[in-house]
């Protein structure tokens, strides 16, 4: 069940009128083998459709990121986050660290 969120963005990308750009994401999580499958599934929907998707694997939650560069960020790169804050449990860290490492990405959106 993971990754069910972005089949939906995956079509709208592959229809742009721009063309269908180049998709990279970095997953991360407290399971490599479950983000290696998610990986795996999503490339494999993505692929059906056009979209060239690169996915990285990150077995740690967002707010713990000690070194921006394991997220290997490349310059000039429009950068999105998509934050699964849930109210039961906290599954990205402590807030603050998220946040600041939120705010030294500086991404161009932000969805929660």
């Amino acid at each position: 069940m993971q990754g069910l969120q972005w089949p939906a963005f995956f079509h709208i990308l592959a229809t742009r009128m721009e063309g269908r750009p180049k998709v990279r994401m970095t997953g991360m999580g407290a399971s490599m083998e479950l983000l290696v499958e998610t990986g795996k599934n999503l490339s494999n929907f993505a692929r059906r459709l056009g979209l060239c998707l690169e996915f990285y694997p990150i077995a740690c939650k967002f707010g713990e990121v000690v070194d921006v560069s394991m997220l290997q960020i490349r310059p000039n790169e429009t950068l999105a986050v998509h934050w699964l804050q849930h109210s039961l449990y906290d599954s990205t860290g402590p807030d603050w660290k998220t946040l600041r490492l939120l705010e030294e990405l500086e991404p161009r959106i932000i969805t929660l």
